[in-house]
């Protein structure tokens, strides 16, 4: 979603904002808990923010992947969740 904020952002000629989510109906299954837990206790402030660059940039409907670049991009390992089928 932070790539499609800064795409429609340089379309419109803004500044690039803050990107705000809401999540409804969630739930965590019961053989999720401990992951989790896990990921609650990791510290979301651990890592700058990556940045995200579009070079030769003319319009939303002609761009290319090839044309951006996601820099500094630092992460935790995954969490592995099980999911039942």
């Amino acid at each position: 979603y932070a790539l499609l904020l800064h795409l429609l952002a340089k379309e419109s000629n803004f500044k690039e904002g803050r990107l705000i989510g809401f999540l409804a109906d969630t739930h965590i299954y019961e053989n999720h808990i401990s992951g989790a837990k896990e990921q609650l206790e990791r510290d979301p402030n651990k890592f700058t923010l990556p940045k995200i660059e579009t070079e030769n940039f003319s319009s939303i409907f002609d761009w290319q992947y090839t044309d951006t670049k996601l820099n500094d991009y630092q992460s935790y390992p995954r969490i592995k969740f099980d999911i039942a089928i």
